[in-house]
């Protein structure tokens, strides 16, 4: 649907004033994202909404939005189309499932499993075929394909999807682990950590009008994703730096910069890839673009978080065995109103009998005495910095890939004028200042 939505801006704006639009697009776009875990934290620390538990309000909320959204198009979308005859591309959409829900799954089992187990190389090796079988496939089909080749021939697109991918998981890499420091090492609600995040929110709604309207003005369009992707590594640089004792006005202002990244950068990659391809291609080009940008978020997710609780085991003994010759820690161990506490028997029954300790649930820190959640949330706070470290280098491999891409002239013509054009051939040379041709109507004989 998100494809579908700049598909149909595509086509009733030109590229040029597209962005004005496709900015309010990118703003309302970035602030659900944030806005949306933040309804989620709300509805999920209620027990009860209207005889409903509250956690599951985090699905049905979404059948009212539904339902508006479905009156609003129904009565005032009404696109022009050139209906023309089609193949769907089962056999490539049977492939491309094949190839990617390996991948997926090992993402998010490889922690569990172990990178290297026969699960994992079976998935990887399932994940390869079915990647070799679609690249096939989408030769045979040519210009009905779900992903035609012939697209990865223009720099602009092929550079723009290895943007738009790369630049998708180092930012949901940011996304994902913003709030886990916010709720666990901060002591944060759910609710809180949402509203934590607004000057997120702010910096992305802000920057992505004012890119929109600058480029409307001006038509370049290269310098955003630029300068929006130099932003976001700056922002992910600073946030490997923050740590337990972090003030939270310190970590505002990151985000405010990261978010100002994310603002310039989303729409006007979108924008390049639909200028850059002929206008019947555009609802193609656009759902590619997508495409990408969301395998980017899923795999940038699945695999960072793998990173966090990798490195998290290690960090968190390492920190309890720094802190076990400390007197407060020691007197903490022995301490009846400490040992008395629920909280803190997890940590008790990891420091006495040399456990591990599952950080799977960490709701029980809340609760604990500070003196021993320390190390533990140190450990996050560690953990935590070498995602972002990790995203930072994975965005400056995006970076290096907008560099590349070539910037085009704007287009001046929507997507349906360019297409009539196309159709009406030589006719369509003709100066626009013409007067029209009008053809008087002929009555049937009766």
């Amino acid at each position: 649907m998100f494809s579908l939505a700049l598909t149909i801006v595509g086509d009733i704006v030109a590229p040029r004033e597209r962005a004005r639009y496709q900015g309010w697009f990118v703003a309302v776009f970035g602030t659900s994202s944030v806005l949306g875990p933040l309804a989620g934290g709300f509805f999920a620390g209620r027990p009860e909404l209207l005889g409903i538990t509250g956690w599951r309000w985090v699905f049905l909320v979404n059948v009212p939005l539904g339902i508006i959204a479905l009156i609003v198009v129904t009565k005032v979308l009404n696109v022009p189309h050139s209906q023309r005859e089609h193949r769907i591309d089962w056999p490539g959409a049977i492939a491309l499932t094949v190839a990617l829900v390996p991948l997926l799954i090992v993402a998010e089992q490889g922690r569990s499993w172990g990178w290297g187990s026969l699960p994992a190389f079976a998935c990887y090796l399932v994940g390869v075929a079915g990647l070799g079988a679609f690249l096939v496939l989408e030769r045979r089909i040519g210009d009905d394909a779900l992903l035609p080749v012939r697209f990865f021939r223009s720099g602009v697109f092929r550079w723009g999807v290895v943007a738009a991918f790369i630049a998708g998981a180092g930012m949901f890499a940011v996304l994902a682990v913003l709030p886990l420091y916010l709720q666990i090492v901060k002591g944060s609600s759910p609710t809180e950590a949402g509203l934590q995040t607004l000057p997120l929110v702010l910096g992305i709604m802000s920057m992505s009008v004012l890119a929109g309207q600058l480029i409307a003005r001006t038509g370049r369009y290269k310098i955003w994703p630029v300068t929006g992707l130099s932003l976001v590594i700056v922002g992910a640089a600073l946030l490997s730096r923050i740590d337990v004792d972090t003030p939270y006005w310190q970590t505002a202002l990151i985000m405010m910069v990261i978010g100002w990244g994310l603002g310039g950068n989303m729409q006007p990659l979108t924008l390049a890839v639909q200028n850059a391809m002929p206008p019947l291609d555009m609802g193609v080009a656009t759902a590619s673009a997508t495409f990408f940008r969301q395998m980017g978020d899923t795999l940038g997710t699945a695999v960072f978080l793998s990173i966090l609780f990798d490195r998290l085991g290690g960090q968190v003994a390492g920190n309890f065995r720094a802190a076990s010759d400390t007197p407060p820690f020691r007197a903490a161990l022995t301490d009846p109103a400490v040992t008395a506490n629920p909280a803190n028997t997890p940590i008790l029954r990891a420091v006495e009998d040399g456990s591990d300790l599952s950080l799977d649930d960490s709701s029980f820190l809340s609760a604990s005495d500070p003196v021993l959640s320390r190390p533990i949330l140190d450990g996050f706070a560690s953990s935590m910095s070498t995602v972002f470290l990790a995203a930072t280098a994975v965005l400056v491999i995006g970076l290096f890939a907008v560099v590349m891409m070539k910037e085009l002239p704007l287009r001046t013509q929507s997507g349906v004028d360019a297409r009539r054009d196309e159709e009406l051939g030589p006719l369509a040379t003709l100066a626009p200042s013409a007067a029209p041709i009008t053809v008087p109507a002929r009555r049937c004989p009766s």
